[in-house]
């Protein structure tokens, strides 16, 4: 007859399975997280190099618009001086009525060029105070100050081969690729590690009515029926593709660094001309005006004509002045460094 320990017999076990990780397949995955790591150090430095552009950029709104708004603040009112006084001699009959429409759209294009200017001018400090972290009030008051902005180094720089190949070599981005294509080749690794058998140690421990028992097992997995075709022809084309991005951001920075460089020959050919031909004219052609409106040659119109294109001028130099400082810009984001230091 049955007892109620025959009744309530108790068995108690725990199993585990403990694959063996080693060879190929321990390779490519500790392979894949130390590129992980170099992927993410490499995605923060271009992260706070993008944020050091776009710092950058804009100081060069903020302080040329500036400028082009306190030119263009005088322009206006000379454009309101001259047009009262033209204004006055068409009431008068000495000029036709419709010989003001170019001054009116001449006056009317300055007001524009004012607010474009005044525009860029908040729209740069905007920024700035975006990259900085702080209210747009915070900078309220305070003066933006880059002693040597209008003062940009007169020479292109010559990049030797060897030390363009080191800027590029060095660009986060171009390291980026390269430690993504590392990556694919670790995941075609693991993907050919899978066509060996896989061998796990299954022990375990059972309780049975007071009799303990540790079993111990070795199981092994065999690997897919078609040798992982499927999955090493995916890892393939995805390092192809790793290969051709790495193959074109190469491309793209060394496209960027000769750019930049014919960009910034250009641009400062055409600060010298400002400099050395419009500016010096349209000054000399004002201070004369001013000399001609005391003796009374000149009218306030045409001294008015004189004062504008002496302004315009100074407008075309403070253009020409940011399109240097644009192309130093894309020079140093395209080297990703300052291009005028010593040192790479």
């Amino acid at each position: 007859m049955p007892t109620i320990r025959h009744l309530f017999a108790w068995l108690l076990g725990a199993g585990a399975n403990l694959p063996l990780d080693f060879g190929g397949r321990k390779g490519a995955r500790l392979a894949k997280a130390d590129l992980a790591i170099v992927m993410a150090r490499q995605d923060l430095a271009e992260t706070v190099w993008a944020e050091r552009v776009a710092l950058h950029r804009g100081l060069i709104d903020a302080m040329a618009g500036a400028e082009q708004a306190r030119l263009g603040t005088i322009i206006v009112a000379l454009r309101d001086r001259q047009f009262a006084v033209l204004e006055n001699r068409a009431r008068q009959g000495e000029i036709a009525s419709l010989d003001l429409y170019p001054y009116r759209a001449a006056r009317a294009a300055a007001a524009r060029a004012l607010a474009d200017a005044q525009a860029r001018a908040q729209g740069g400090r905007a920024a700035v105070a975006g990259i900085l972290g702080v209210p747009v009030q915070a900078l309220a008051g305070q003066a933006l100050i880059w002693p040597d902005f209008t003062s940009p180094m007169a020479a292109v720089p010559d990049l030797p081969a060897g030390e363009r190949a080191r800027s590029i070599a060095a660009r986060a981005d171009v390291l980026r690729a390269l430690a993504a294509y590392d990556q694919a080749e670790a995941d075609l690794r693991a993907q050919v590690a899978q066509r060996m058998p896989a061998l796990s140690l299954g022990p375990g421990y059972t309780w049975e009515r007071g009799l303990v028992k540790l079993p111990f097992a070795l199981n092994l997995s065999l690997p897919a029926w078609d040798g992982n075709r499927a999955g090493i022809a995916a890892a393939e084309a995805h390092r192809a593709q790793a290969g051709a991005t790495l193959e074109s951001t190469l491309a793209n920075a060394q496209a960027a660094i000769e750019t930049a460089q014919t960009e910034r020959a250009a641009a400062l050919a055409a600060l010298a001309r400002v400099r050395a031909e419009e500016l010096p004219a349209t000054t000399r052609a004002a201070t004369k005006a001013d000399i001609q409106l005391k003796q009374g040659a000149i009218g306030m119109a045409d001294w008015a004509a004189a004062q504008i294109a002496a302004a315009e001028a100074q407008l075309a130099q403070v253009d020409a002045l940011v399109r240097v400082r644009s192309a130093d810009l894309a020079l140093e984001d395209a080297l990703r460094r300052r291009w005028m230091d010593p040192k790479p």
